[in-house]
């Protein structure tokens, strides 16, 4: 997809590299050498689809923790259920609050550099509502809880991703600022984090 002087790389790159990492050892080698040439959006996705996966990968190791009578039966007291709701909401508007924020539109490195740097806020404050939950887990004894703040997070984390569509969203908000900047060829001409 070409729009605003940039053609988007797509995931298939990042799905292939988090394929080979699967390897052991050599699968690690093989995406931190790959990662050095890469463009700043398909590293960064990587980066996304790393911390992504983590949060199904706690449910897995959870299903070994908890025993499975308790998996949708709490075993301990069922106050927290207030905290993780309330940590739900609260991580959700900090997210909607992130995605609102301007970006730097005085240069094009600024641009892609204030992106990335709300990108990671955004990714941690999504990140909440998984942590809060994985607390409560241990707290009241049970799974479901960890699974409600999995879900919360991985919505949380699909909105302020680096899709093609948020940053065609943030490509509007840069043009309502009356700059033409492009975000996606900003993020394209600089390349990946791992230099």
């Amino acid at each position: 997809m070409s729009w605003r002087g940039y053609e988007d790389p797509g995931w298939e790159e990042v799905l292939a590299a988090i394929g080979l990492t699967l390897i052991p050892v050599w699968g690690l080698l093989w995406a931190r050498t790959r990662m050095k040439g890469m463009d700043r959006i398909t590293s960064t996705r990587l980066i996304f689809a790393g911390v992504v996966a983590t949060l199904p990968l706690f449910a897995f190791v959870l299903l070994f923790v908890i025993p499975s009578r308790q998996w949708f039966r709490s075993a301990g007291d069922n106050w927290f259920i207030g905290v993780a709701l309330g940590a739900d909401l609260l991580s959700l508007a900090a997210v909607q609050r992130v995605r609102s924020r301007r970006l730097d539109t005085s240069s094009a490195e600024r641009l892609a550099s204030s992106y990335l740097a709300t990108l990671f806020v955004g990714i941690g404050r999504a990140e909440l509502a998984g942590l809060v939950a994985l607390v409560g887990t241990f707290v009241m004894g049970t799974l479901w809880i960890y699974l409600v703040g999995m879900v919360v997070a991985i919505i949380g984390l699909l909105l302020v991703g680096p899709t093609r569509r948020e940053i065609a969203r943030r490509q509007e908000q840069i043009a309502a600022q009356g700059s033409p900047l492009s975000l996606g060829a900003a993020l394209m001409a600089s390349r990946s984090l791992g230099r």
